[in-house]
């Protein structure tokens, strides 16, 4: 898990393995006040971006994840 400080925001952005395609995603967190600011696709499909805030006083680990896939055109 990546820490996020006090009232501090970071930022992940998972990639899917060469040929898939993202169709989801989101984050798991430590704590109840991990906030998500952000969370969508990133350009081309291939990845998921994650903004969270941590609103707590102590430091907070989260980790995003993408769900990936193979997809037909």
């Amino acid at each position: 898990m990546s820490p996020v400080d006090p009232n501090g925001f970071e930022q992940v952005v998972v990639t899917c393995p060469a040929g898939k395609k993202v169709l989801g995603g989101g984050f798991v967190g430590n704590g109840a006040k991990l906030l998500t600011i952000r969370s969508f696709p990133g350009a081309g499909g291939t990845s998921w971006i994650v903004t969270v805030q941590n609103t707590d006083t102590v430091p907070l680990g989260y980790s995003g994840y993408a769900i990936c896939a193979n997809v037909q055109s």
